[in-house]
């Protein structure tokens, strides 16, 4: 099943772990530069819905972490995660600081906090 078509079904999953291989997934060009899979995803319309990166975001909350660590760390980490895949699938900034803003906010990681927390990073 390819990825537009998983979207269009809503198998979440499927896209999710599409967005996942596909950060890893790469050939070299003729200038030995590599040319990640991820990069040829952008035109599928999924990655411009706040509730695809949402629910990304609550998965990777819901995986094992550092007992040790606070949660407003971990936390920006996930959002880390997001926002790294935002950027490889070419989402413009503008889009993607709204959609990590959001998410941030509904786990009570104000702004300014987010801001510091990601300006360390």
């Amino acid at each position: 099943m390819d990825v537009g078509r998983a979207a269009s079904r809503s198998d979440l999953s499927t896209v999710r772990d599409a967005l996942e291989v596909s950060a890893e997934m790469f050939k070299k060009d003729a200038n030995n530069v590599s040319d990640y899979v991820q990069r040829h995803l952008i035109s599928i319309s999924i990655w411009e819905e706040l509730r695809f990166w949402e629910g990304y975001f609550e998965y990777l909350m819901e995986q094992p972490a550092n007992e040790s660590v606070n949660y407003a760390t971990l936390v920006t980490a996930r959002l880390i995660i997001v926002a790294s895949h935002m950027a490889g699938l070419g989402l413009p900034d503008t889009e993607a600081w709204n959609m990590i803003e959001t998410i941030a906010e509904k786990q009570k990681l104000g702004y300014k906090l987010l801001v510091i927390r990601l300006s360390v990073y």
